[in-house]
């Protein structure tokens, strides 16, 4: 018997408005939609297009393909020209945060181009090159890539090999006309083997793709003079730093800052918002500010090596331990045990925490309040959590 996955799909609309219908686009779309769900009516969706600060995408995958076409006719005006490498680059970290939580599914990235569409740059091609062997290698993707009338042979050809090394392929038409009978074809689901879930193993294995994300990535360049940042306007020459493609400037805390909402997956790994490059800030020094902002931190001092100052002696009794000297404590053993541990256990860090509160390890009386306090701290940096285990992003 054939074995076939459920599917987990992204558009990424690359095409021009101005030659190509996108009415005919979008009613071809909706007709492989239907197809899909009419034969595996648990096939998720989900697209991808930029704006002018930002890539767009749904925060989860979804069965109601009429919200990716509302999300899709909606953002029309709004679609800048990205090349094809960022769109690859932006739909892998969705597929690769759900095979952590579901590994029985296939992840499909379905890429639409036209004769005026920003291609693949040709320093990104060893890049993506391998980023689809590493990718291929761990979930069960693959890419295809449709041509309207693009008529470029060199940059057709780069493109299709990087759809078949994927384990898809690329498809030329030559009138928009012919998009919905394309469709009707590869909406077929296709065999991928071997079967198999998700296990501890496989969620090791994904950390090497942080780290490929965070090797691909830019250091901004450091800035002596004064100038204004892009970001909270104003002109000093604090910490400044520079994206290496565009230019723009920004505070180093800024953009630390700004990484919390724009990051891949990876907290130190963001977006330029004027070029959508990537960018890279020192993990420890992203948490330092980000954690920085909460009002708990009043009472503690980070020194610059991101290791902490006691503020105040060790309480006598767990009794007398507020809740704020509680959260410095435990934050002061996150961004620790964050710097080289995947994981903490709940038996550890109880130790570890009353140690630092001067509590007597064989008082429990602060103990659910001292766990809960670090999952509720950790939620932001952590990829899941269990009643007696917490694990981080690496």
């Amino acid at each position: 018997m054939v074995k076939y996955r459920s599917e987990d799909i992204i558009i990424f609309n690359g095409l021009t408005p101005d030659i190509t219908d996108m009415t005919i686009f979008y009613a071809a779309l909706e007709s492989f939609f239907k197809k899909i769900q009419s034969i595996d009516s648990s096939d998720r969706f989900n697209f991808i297009l930029f704006q002018e600060d930002k890539p767009n995408y749904l925060e989860n995958f979804t069965t109601n393909y009429n919200e990716i076409i509302s999300a899709l006719k909606s953002l029309e005006t709004l679609n800048a020209i990205m090349n094809l490498a960022s769109g690859i680059f932006g739909a892998l970290p969705l597929f690769i945060n759900v095979f952590k939580k579901i590994g029985d599914k296939t992840f499909r990235l379905m890429i639409f181009i036209d004769s005026n569409s920003c291609l693949v740059p040709a320093y990104h091609m060893p890049v993506l090159e391998d980023l689809i062997e590493k990718i291929k290698e761990e979930i069960p993707f693959f890419m295809d890539v449709i041509g309207i009338n693009t008529h470029n042979p060199e940059e057709e050809n780069k493109i299709k090999n990087l759809a078949q090394n994927s384990g898809g392929d690329f498809y030329a038409i030559e009138e928009i006309q012919d998009l919905a009978d394309k469709l009707e074809l590869l909406a077929d689901k296709r065999e991928i083997e071997p079967f198999k879930t998700l296990d501890p193993a496989d969620i090791e294995r994904l950390k090497e793709m942080h780290s490929f994300y965070e090797n691909f990535a830019q250091d901004p360049a450091e800035l002596k003079i004064s100038e204004m940042c892009s970001i909270c306007f104003q002109k000093d020459d604090k910490d400044l730093v520079q994206c290496q493609t565009c230019e723009t400037i920004a505070h180093k805390e800024c953009w630390a800052k700004w990484a919390k909402k724009s990051n891949i997956g990876i907290p130190n790994v963001f977006r330029c918002h004027s070029c959508y490059n990537l960018l890279k800030l020192e993990k420890n020094f992203v948490y330092k500010i980000q954690f920085g902002s909460s009002p708990f931190l009043k009472e503690v001092k980070i020194k610059d090596d991101y290791t902490f100052e006691e503020t105040s002696s060790a309480p006598a009794s767990s009794q007398e331990i507020r809740e704020e000297e509680i959260k410095s404590s435990i934050l002061k053993y996150l961004i620790e045990k964050t710097k080289t541990n995947k994981r903490i256990m709940k038996a550890n860090t109880l130790r570890a925490v009353k140690k630092l509160l001067g509590i007597e390890i064989e008082d429990t009386r602060k103990d659910e309040d001292i766990w809960g306090l670090t999952r509720e701290i950790s939620k932001e940096i952590c990829v899941k959590t269990t009643p007696k285990t917490i694990v981080f992003r690496m």
